[in-house]
Parts: C-alpha cells; sequence; structure tokens
C-alpha cells in the first residue's frame, strides 16, 4: 500500500542525508511527490556539496552497471553513493531487518543513509529479471570483533614463534578498532552528540 506521510518522510530523509528533516517534510506537505523529489534532489547537491568537507561519517560508491555492482563496506552511519548506468524499474534498499524504501530517482548520483548494522540488499529490476546486490553496514563492536578473529587466527594457527609481518598486521589492525570502539564508547556513554549507540545491531 501506500505510505503515509511520517513513513514518506522518513525515507526520503535516508535518501537526502544532507537536508534537514523539517525542509524534506516542508517539500513532501507542499508537492506532489514527483515536484517534491525533484525539489529534494537540487536541494540536496547544493547541500551535500556545502557538507562534504565537514562530513564525520564516510561515503562509499557502489556503481551500478547492468544490475551488477561490487558492495563497498561501511560502517553504521555512513553514506552510500549509488551511481547507476541506467534508470532501473523498482530500485529500492532492503535493511537488514527486511524493511524495504523505495529509491526516488531524479538524477544522478542517489545517496542512502545506513543506520542500522548488518546486511543492506540494492534491488531493483533489469530486462524484466530480479537482481540484487548485497553490501554490509558493520557497527565499531562488529569491526573490532573481526579484527580479533583475525588476530587469534594468526596467532594461534599461523605464529611459529617470530614476529611476523602479518602478525604485525593483525596487532595494529586490531589495536586500531580497538581505539576506534572505545572513542565511540566514550561518545556514547557521555552523550556528546555522536553517532548513536555504538551497540546498535
Amino acid at each position: 500500500g501506500s505510505l503515509s506521510m511520517p513513513q514518506r518522510c522518513e525515507e526520503l530523509t535516508r535518501q537526502f542525508p544532507a537536508l534537514e528533516a523539517e525542509v524534506i517534510s516542508c517539500v513532501v506537505e507542499d508537492c506532489e511527490d514527483a515536484d517534491a523529489v525533484a525539489t529534494l534532489t537540487e536541494l540536496h547537491a547544493e547541500a551535500f556539496q556545502e557538507a562534504a568537507q565537514s562530513l564525520t561519517c564516510g561515503v562509499h560508491e557502489l556503481v551500478l552497471d547492468n544490475g551488477a555492482g561490487v558492495a563497498p563496506q561501511l560502517n553504521v552511519g555512513d553514506i552510500l553513493l549509488l551511481r547507476l548506468d541506467q534508470q532501473y524499474e523498482d530500485l529500492c534498499i532492503l535493511s537488514p531487518s527486511a524493511d524495504k524504501f523505495q529509491l526516488s530517482y531524479c538524477g544522478q548520483p542517489l545517496y542512502w543513509k545506513t543506520d542500522t548494522f548488518g546486511v543492506h540488499v540494492v534491488q531493483g529490476v533489469h530486462q524484466g529479471s530480479l537482481f540484487e546486490v548485497e553490501f554490509t553496514a558493520q557497527s565499531a563492536v562488529s569491526a573490532h570483533g573481526a579484527a580479533l578473529d583475525h588476530f587469534f587466527d594468526v596467532a594461534a594457527w599461523c605464529w611459529d614463534g617470530n614476529w611476523t609481518p602479518e602478525l604485525e598486521d593483525r596487532t595494529l589492525e586490531m589495536l586500531v578498532l580497538l581505539d576506534e570502539f572505545l572513542a565511540r564508547l566514550e561518545t556514547f556513554t557521555t552523550g556528546a552528540g555522536g553517532s548513536g549507540n555504538p551497540y546498535q545491531s
């Protein structure tokens, strides 16, 4: 069925992350949907360009070519920048909880801000066939956990008692991600305007 006004605004807030929710709501209330998307696309292009130098999140590109693409690795809160070789039918994002968010097309590129840990799916129709491209948004906890797994794999199964380049790389990776995790944890526990709960999953 059709989305309610709040649901449609939430969907568009994810697709136009450089715009304030109040701006999106006002445009949606004042315009037909196609006109609203065109207006928001124009406003967002300007706002995103102005904010690009001060972004605290990552921006990762996914290029779709005939319904296929190489998925990037994102952190929760990062922005997916989606470039299309053509206009696809029924283009949407499926969240890890299987919620479906329709992507409104009005020029290139398309944007999507992740706010949930887990596997997301870009889905659409190409030449009458359904295609899917998966990408993962990891949390600070999951990234640190993966680094610990890599470290212990090297230490327990590959280490011969000598300090090897691989062991050095995995140790450094673990320490860097531990530092990042602790920084996010401190932001969360002090409430100092961070990107949200580091335990979000």
